[in-house]
């Protein structure tokens, strides 16, 4: 891993941007002429762009002449193009600290994103150690050598380097335009839903949303976006990590230090212990091991009664205790009348339900 920082922060160097050390976890920068920006936990604003680190999610809504770089280990980095904004950079970094290619830069929303520099003739505008780009909700990638190019363009990786590079046949492209295609119809602004929550994606009624707001509130975590919480999406192991973190106060952990991330897996192995190995951030968190580590982090208390599940007689003693517990304290009623399904992924809006319901 150091080696590959190493490698990545010469890279940076070359290009002469003014990056800082990067810690061994998620990182973005945005950089303007007289400024710089990171971030390695919560949710930043600034003028044009928002970042929320807990989906490792950056939008853009009217950035205007910035660089930008997404540093990442293990997860895949998303970029929202606001709807109805056009936003002009004059670099795209992509880093993947992992060093590895399966981790692509999502870019979606409405919006339009140019980036141009018609001097980046050696690195091109858009490059870096991840050459991979996911293209939703319609949005397509056209550019070239000069502005207002539109033919294809291909990734090409560099030998003796971690980098790829965008090319237009065999340069590197100087102009990069990412948005709807040409004739396509701007999408509908629908009107937010009223929720409690402040979130579009949370109606007032739903059984997430008593949840959400607290957690909000104490901020455990914060939205996807300014406004949607995804209470749908799987929780990632880090994420969950840090969400039981916040929630015990923000305690320094023993042998700890670094970003949030770090301080709550450290908490997590050291101090709490529902840990026994540093699991892979980027992993899927399941309905069982989050009732386990609430379950550890309450003192493993026992359960009066035993769950009428017929889906976990194959688990262990601890975690049977800690769906008993969970049951019978009102944390979960499981999945059906008569499954828990351990193994199924904990998304945003039951881990956050999970652990209200845990400490009311």
């Amino acid at each position: 891993m150091k080696k590959v920082i190493s490698l990545l922060l010469a890279l940076a160097l070359s290009l002469a941007l003014a990056v800082p050390a990067l810690a061994d976890g998620q990182s973005v920068f945005i950089m303007f002429p007289n400024d710089e920006f990171e971030s390695t936990v919560g949710s930043k604003t600034g003028t044009g762009w928002s970042f929320d680190f807990d989906a490792f999610t950056l939008t853009l809504n009217g950035i205007t002449d910035a660089k930008v770089i997404l540093s990442h280990l293990g997860t895949d980095p998303t970029v929202v193009l606001a709807p109805g904004t056009t936003n002009t950079l004059t670099s795209f970094m992509m880093d993947s600290l992992s060093g590895e290619e399966g981790y692509p830069t999502v870019f979606k929303g409405s919006g339009e994103l140019i980036i141009s520099d018609p001097s980046a003739t050696e690195n091109g505008v858009l490059h870096g150690s991840s050459g991979s780009i996911k293209l939703q909700d319609g949005l397509t990638m056209t550019g070239g050598t000069k502005e207002g190019d539109s033919g294809k363009l291909t990734f090409k990786k560099f030998s003796g380097y971690p980098l790829y590079k965008l090319m237009a046949g065999d340069k590197p492209a100087t102009y990069v335009r990412i948005g709807p295609a040409a004739g396509a119809k701007p999408a509908e602004t629908q009107k937010p839903a009223a929720s409690s929550t402040g979130f579009t994606d949370v109606a007032a009624n739903s059984p997430y949303a008593e949840a959400i707001k607290w957690a909000v509130g104490k901020k455990i975590t914060t939205g996807k976006t300014a406004t949607t919480f995804g209470p749908g999406d799987p929780c990632t192991m880090g994420q969950a990590n840090i969400f039981l973190w916040r929630n015990a106060g923000r305690p320094e952990p023993t042998n700890g230090y670094g970003n949030d991330m770090d301080m709550a897996e450290m908490w997590a192995l050291n101090d709490a212990g529902y840990m026994d190995r540093l699991d892979d951030r980027s992993d899927t968190c399941t309905r069982l091991w989050f009732v386990y580590a609430l379950w550890v982090v309450a003192g493993q208390p026992a359960a009066s009664k035993t769950a009428a599940f017929t889906d976990v007689s194959d688990l262990n003693d601890d975690g049977r205790a800690a769906i008993n517990w969970a049951v019978e304290k009102g944390v979960t009623t499981g999945k059906t009348a008569d499954t828990f399904a351990p193994f199924d992924p904990c998304t945003r809006g039951q881990i956050v339900t999970f652990l209200y319901r845990a400490v009311k």
